[in-house]
């Protein structure tokens, strides 16, 4: 019931754009039927009845705009899921789920892959804060492989984490580089911690198995 209400919030929202030509048309009918699906497998249960319906409009009317941008699917998915999350705690409006949801659309899949890569690790260690460095450690162990000398992998994974250092949830350390090990040159943040928090469940966009996937 409250996924059809969802649906029906952003069907409404529809209505205020212009669609001025039938190749527009078409490709906004596209996005907005990928919206639709990660609706539909992604916020199934979860009572809305006590979030403004401001808030609401407001929400989905971020959600398509993030859609008609052409924000992969498996980012949408996981922008679904921070509503559900927020829900849970009690914490869905418009300003909370924008504090994160310009976090969730910017990322590019080989970050989705490697914080989910970490997430499942971090779960492995229950969540504790003092694990997340090496949570870390070992997704881009996993990634990349053993780190063998100061040049490997062309330091691929370098690039990686620099590039995320814009999104507020990996820091570099003064230390520099650490030796044989990743361990301690990046660390992850507080707020990377509130994300795991409302939403530990990315596994599944780490293997690329979100419902329905077809577009990424």
């Amino acid at each position: 019931m409250m996924t059809n209400t969802w649906i029906a919030i952003c069907d409404d929202v529809v209505g205020f754009y212009g669609i001025p030509t039938n190749t527009i048309k078409s490709f906004f009918e596209k996005r907005k039927e990928l919206l639709r699906s990660v609706i539909l497998s992604e916020i199934r249960q979860g009572d809305f009845s006590r979030v403004n319906e401001d808030d609401m409009i407001a929400i989905c009317y971020r959600l398509l705009h993030d859609a008609m941008e052409g924000v992969a699917k498996n980012n949408l998915c996981l922008m679904a899921r921070l509503i559900c999350g927020l829900n849970k705690n009690g914490q869905l409006t418009a300003n909370n789920f924008q504090k994160y949801a310009k976090i969730l659309a910017d990322l590019d899949e080989n970050e989705i892959v490697f914080l989910a890569t970490s997430i499942k690790y971090i779960n492995q260690y229950n969540n504790e804060f003092k694990m997340y460095d090496k949570a870390l450690d070992n997704a881009l162990i996993e990634i990349f492989g053993e780190k063998k000398e100061e040049k490997f992998a062309d330091k691929k994974y370098e690039a990686l984490l620099v590039g995320l250092q814009r999104t507020g949830l990996i820091v570099k350390n003064s230390m520099g580089w650490s030796g044989y090990s990743y361990k301690n040159e990046f660390s992850f943040t507080q707020k990377f911690k509130e994300l795991v928090d409302l939403f530990p469940n990315w596994e599944d966009i780490a293997t690329y198995s979100c419902e329905g996937n077809t577009e990424r």
